[in-house]
């Protein structure tokens, strides 16, 4: 199949539409919404995003299509192994029923398109569909490979931050602890402790800090 100069022209604005949509999403499920949206708007068909996870893959559809397709999970898990492409008249897996194309950045692969009805885009009549599908599937790759690094790093934030006040509060009852342990042990004497007796006291708040922060007491 080819595409007219018009078709081309919407197809272009199809992908600029995505791209800042997808540049503008803060998290996962926009991203994945954003891209079956200009599927479903652009080929008129049928669309799905399988994304990777450790134990297998999450599928993803819009309302309409959320019925389970009859996927073939050894294809599907094949695609998301190698980042590799599966359909109809494919080098590999040729008899798949569904386009399968893989979402991904550089080594990285996050997921899967699963676009039309079994039999539906033959690869040898509909490359320029795999090429627009491609496109689409690297802009994705990309989106969701920035929401992980910003995820990653608001986690670092909040680490942080959270050491920090722990460490602060240690460090407060720590001090805490160290004024009533003087006050007691010298109380009642006429006049300052000796300098064993502070050593003592310095051993006690020492001892004190140390059960409850690895950190130096303030």
């Amino acid at each position: 199949m080819r595409f007219t100069p018009n078709q081309r022209a919407r197809i272009a604005q199809t992908l600029f539409r995505m791209s800042r949509a997808l540049t503008a999403a803060r998290d996962e499920a926009r991203v994945v919404e954003t891209a079956l949206e200009q599927i479903r708007e652009l080929l008129h068909t049928h669309a799905y995003i399988a994304l990777k996870r450790p134990t297998g893959y999450d599928l993803r559809a819009l309302p309409g299509d959320e019925a389970d397709p009859v996927i073939d999970k050894l294809v599907l898990e094949w695609v998301l192994r190698h980042g590799d492409l599966a359909s109809f008249g494919s080098k590999s897996h040729g008899q798949a029923a569904f386009l399968y194309v893989p979402i991904r950045a550089q080594d990285e692969v996050y997921g899967a398109f699963i676009v039309g009805e079994p039999g539906q885009f033959r690869l040898a009549t509909r490359g320029e569909i795999v090429d627009i599908l491609r496109a689409m599937a690297n802009l994705v790759a990309i989106a969701l490979s920035r929401i992980a690094s910003e995820e990653r790093a608001r986690i670092a934030d909040i680490a942080a931050e959270s050491e920090r006040i722990r460490t602060a509060i240690l460090n407060s009852i720590s001090h805490e602890l160290r004024t009533p342990i003087t006050t007691s042990l010298c109380s009642g004497r006429p006049r300052p402790c000796s300098i064993p007796a502070q050593r003592s006291i310095r051993r006690i708040g020492a001892n004190s800090c140390g059960r409850f922060a690895t950190a130096p007491c303030a």
